[in-house]
């Protein structure tokens, strides 16, 4: 009997360890959990600031871009005007599109 109970508590002293293993795994994946969540949340937040920066720099090439329109879009209705012929307006039409397309890109981008 002595011989069975030393078996049995063998037996149970590596069922806990067994346990003890697995709680211990457990934790480290928990660990490496919040680890990579942490993670994820950063690259997250630099993902949008560098989104940001490039939609600013866009932005600001495209104002660049946009002046040099205005200017000849004006020069053209000038000179239509001075010399009295009809304008097309699928000049000042494109222009609005791009003004409205950018307005949509800003307030999806939240910028």
């Amino acid at each position: 009997m002595s011989n069975y109970k030393r078996v049995l508590k063998h037996l149970n002293k590596e069922e806990l360890a067994s346990q003890k293993v697995e709680l211990a795994l457990i934790d480290d994946l928990d660990k490496q959990f919040k680890k990579i969540n942490s993670s994820k949340d950063e690259l997250t937040k630099e993902g949008n600031r560098i989104g940001k920066l490039i939609f600013g720099f866009r932005d600001v090439l495209n104002n660049y871009k946009t002046i040099i329109f205005i200017n000849l879009l004006s020069d053209y209705e000038k000179a239509a005007k001075d010399l009295g012929i009809k304008i097309d307006t699928k000049y000042q039409k494109a222009f609005d599109d791009y003004l409205s397309e950018k307005n949509k890109q800003r307030k999806r981008f939240g910028i």
